[in-house]
Formats: structure tokens, sequence, C-alpha cells
């Protein structure tokens, strides 16, 4: 048994737990998004964790980001995000909306069977089925960097990908598009590798500065998430029988998504130098002084929702979660490095070393 896996078993039940609860119960929406956001992430760095050991780069649906995608990406965010805007401001929302729900209706069910897959590609009797290819989409030049080949497994679970996207966009029920959320988040910290400590750094700060600008200097992002439908947002009900999208506490899935992936580096950044330190991975047990930086900056990211949702109730004004979450995580991190005199170790740490040259573990 890998790492964690007892654990992130016991962290999935919490999760069911406390989304089914919600049918009986009505719980503090602003602590359900403390807890359920911190225990998705945690959820989603150990998933990652055979994927990134055990497979090979090609054989998996991992994506490493280059120093030049994480300089871009807010840069990229911000013209999406003026586009959709102006969208706004010329067409009746109602159809920006459809437009959007064609859309991801096709990226939910691409999304979903890749999260399935993941889950179930490991069971022997689904192996064949899975490699039997029966379409290859070519490389496409600024659209897919590789080839996609489709298999027999492939079209069974974009079927299931389908049939679970469809209801939502249907009904729009809130559940429906938490369970959407839940997996696409999953399915990016598990899939999404930084590769770089300086590489999260640049993203960190470039996603810190975007926020800021677009939460307190313009109306773009309050726009978009009044006016549009979809599901980039995990909503937790303030009444029991919620109507108005009024009646519900919010938290964008980017929010969980760029920490949890940086989380996730400082996972494998712990179990690293423990396999550098000629120790075995399937041997390590869990402890804080094994995990330090894992566990720290998850505590960090608890503690920046916190005052994200405090300064949000005091001066009831929507707030920028990263403008909490990076300081407070990078700060940890930090502070943790020089305690431990490992600055200079985190600081030049590459992962993508260790993918190319993976060791005994």
């Amino acid at each position: 048994m890998i790492i964690g896996e007892f654990y992130t078993l016991i962290g999935i039940f919490i999760l069911i737990f406390l989304h089914l609860i919600d049918y009986f119960i009505l719980l503090d929406s602003l602590i359900m998004i403390q807890f359920q956001t911190s225990i998705l992430i945690y959820i989603g760095c150990f998933n990652c964790l055979k994927k990134f050991f055990f497979e090979n780069e090609e054989n998996i649906n991992m994506k490493i980001i280059k120093r030049k995608d994480a300089i871009l990406y807010a840069f990229k965010g911000s013209l999406i995000l003026l586009g959709i805007y102006i969208s706004l401001k010329i067409f009746n929302h109602n159809f920006i909306n459809f437009i959007f729900d064609i859309y991801f209706i096709y990226y939910n069910t691409y999304s979903i069977s890749c999260f399935i897959k993941g889950k179930i590609s490991y069971i022997p009797y689904l192996r064949k089925y899975n490699n039997i290819n029966l379409l290859t989409i070519k490389k496409i030049p600024l659209i897919k960097e590789s080839s996609i080949m489709i298999s027999q497994l492939d079209i069974l679970l974009y079927i299931i990908g389908f049939f679970i996207s469809i209801p939502y966009y249907i009904s729009k029920n809130w559940k429906l598009n938490n369970l959407i959320g839940i997996i696409l988040s999953l399915n990016s910290i598990e899939n999404i590798f930084l590769g770089e400590f300086k590489i999260g750094i640049i993203l960190f700060f470039s996603l810190f500065i975007y926020d800021i600008f677009f939460v307190y200097f313009t109306n773009v992002m309050s726009k978009i998430i009044i006016d549009l439908d979809i599901p980039i947002l995990l909503k937790f009900p303030n009444k029991k029988i919620p109507v108005l999208k009024s009646d519900f506490s919010t938290i964008g899935l980017g929010d969980i998504i760029i920490p949890g992936i940086f989380i996730s580096l400082m996972l494998r950044f712990d179990i690293i130098q423990l396999i550098n330190k000629n120790k075995k991975l399937n041997e390590l047990r869990m402890s804080y002084l094994n995990l330090k930086y894992f566990f720290n900056s998850l505590i960090g990211y608890f503690i920046g929702i916190f005052f994200s949702i405090s300064t949000m109730i005091i001066f009831n004004h929507a707030q920028p979660a990263l403008l909490f979450i990076v300081p407070i995580i990078l700060f940890i991190i930090f502070f943790t490095s020089l305690i431990f005199n490992e600055f200079t170790t985190i600081w030049n740490f590459n992962e993508i070393t260790f993918i190319n040259n993976k060791k005994n573990i």
C-alpha cells in the first residue's frame, strides 16, 4: 500500500458524508467550504502518487507545466475573462450560457471519463479493452501537443461521462454542480504537475495578482459569476431549500486547483527527499516529520481560506482567496525550510529530473 492510501479512503468517506448530510442537516456553509476544500486537496494530492511514481509519463494523462506556460497563464486567463465579459455585454446572457453549456458538456464528458479511467485502468480485465484502439486524433498545432488514441474503454467511459454531465445541464441542480466540480478539481490536481518549485512560485504570484486585480479593481469576475451558470464553482447552501444564487456561498475551482497542484508538489518533494535517503516508497509511514512540507502547506491553505472567509464576512464583499492563500502557504514553506536548513534544496527542487531518472522505489 502506498503511503497515505488508507487515510485517503477515510478522506473520501468524510467528503461523501459531508455532501450527503446536507440533505438532512443544514451545516454552516462557510465552515463546509473550509473543510471540504481542504479534504478535496488532501485526496487529490495522495491520488497522484501512484501515477507519478509507478507509471510512465507517456502512458498517463500527465501534464507538466512549463515555465513559459506559468508566466502566460494569468495573461491568458485575463484575455478569456475579458472575452466572456465583452460577450455578455454584447449578447443576451441566456445565449452565452447556451454556448458554454455545449462546451462544458463536451469538456465535462472528457474530464469525467479521464477521471474514471484513472481509477479503473488498473483492473486487469479492463486493460485489454484499453489496448484496442479504434481511432487516433492527430496532433493539431497550438491546440493539441500530441496525438490522442481512443480505445474501446475510452468510448464506454465517454458515454458514462456524458450521462453524468447531461442531468446537470437539464436541472442545474447544485449537488450535481458540486459533483462535477469535485471531479474536475481532483482530475486537475492528480494530473497537473508543476515540475519545479520555481515554476510553482511563478504560477502562484501571477495568479495572486490576477485574482486581486479582477476582484478589487473591476466588476468582470462578479458579472461573469452572476450571469453564467456553469460548473466553475462549488456551491454550499445558506438555506435549507436554496433557490437563488444569493442562497449559496461559493468558492471558485481555481482557488482549489491552483493551491492543490502546489501542495501536491510539496508532497512529492517530501517523498523524493526520503527516497534520496534510500528509503522505499512502500515502506514510508505517515508522520509530520516525513511529510512536513505537505502538512504545513495544507495547514497554510486551511488558514488562508479561514482569513478569506472572515474578511468577506467583516467587509461584506467578495474576497480574492489567493490573496490570503498564496502568502500564507509560501511563508510557512519558507519558514519550514529555514528551520530545517533546506531552503536551497527546496528552491532548486526539480521533479522532472526524478521522472526522467526514476529510481528503484
